[in-house]
């Protein structure tokens, strides 16, 4: 559970958001201490948020705002409502084209977490950061030119021990599995382009088709 940064609700006084660089603005009438702690905070009825993700499937002829907290059980939850709104023709474009392209942002996030996120190969847990991409590459390179016949390769799940064909097999897996996760993002990519109404991008979703984690 996270809570909402340097962020309080007060459901005495149904004030929200409460900042701790405006508290004393906020609270006018009350007595402040030299340091404002969690006892404080209490004592002024005030609790913390939980976050909750802001909606990104949402029509481009609406708009999110943030509203008062809602509590359920014991913890108060941040509240998004969406709300339709009359936008103008030259309006309406301008907000397909943003949301295009906060699409395609989450979609390149989308990507990289996927290929840096490591695969399975035969059982064997490999890292796939870029760090690891390269290290991998070197590593080749060294049995390729015969500096040495195997190598020791410390995986995601332990220690093992590598030939040149082993390595060849497992860079080249790999490596597909990169260039796989950049060609859908480039699909995608490409389709998001061709979106020509709200709805289009509202309902579109890139997390299908990427390759697999388990080779």
């Amino acid at each position: 559970m996270k809570y909402v940064e340097n962020c309080y609700f007060d459901p005495n006084r149904n004030i929200y958001p409460v900042n701790l660089e405006n508290l004393q603005d906020q609270y006018p009438k009350t007595s402040f201490p030299e340091t404002v702690n969690s006892e404080f905070l209490a004592f002024l009825g005030l609790v913390r948020v939980v976050e909750v993700n802001k909606p990104i499937n949402v029509a481009v002829t609406h708009d999110v705002v943030e509203g008062t907290p809602v509590k359920n059980g014991d913890e108060f939850y941040q509240n998004w409502i969406v709300t339709p709104v009359a936008l103008s023709a030259q309006q309406a474009d301008e907000r397909i084209a943003a949301a295009k392209v906060a699409l395609c942002d989450a979609l390149s996030t989308f990507r990289f977490n996927l290929e840096v996120g490591g695969i399975s190969v035969d059982g064997v847990t490999v890292k796939t950061d870029r760090e690891s991409q390269a290290q991998l590459t070197a590593a080749l390179l060294t049995l390729n030119e015969g500096f040495a016949p195997s190598i020791n390769w410390k995986s995601a799940s332990g220690w093992i021990n590598l030939n040149k064909a082993q390595l060849q097999q497992i860079s080249k897996i790999v490596a597909q599995h990169v260039q796989g996760c950049f060609n859908v993002e480039q699909m995608h990519y490409s389709a998001i382009q061709k979106l020509a109404s709200a709805e289009e991008v509202a309902a579109y979703d890139f997390t299908l088709g990427w390759p697999t984690n388990q080779y």
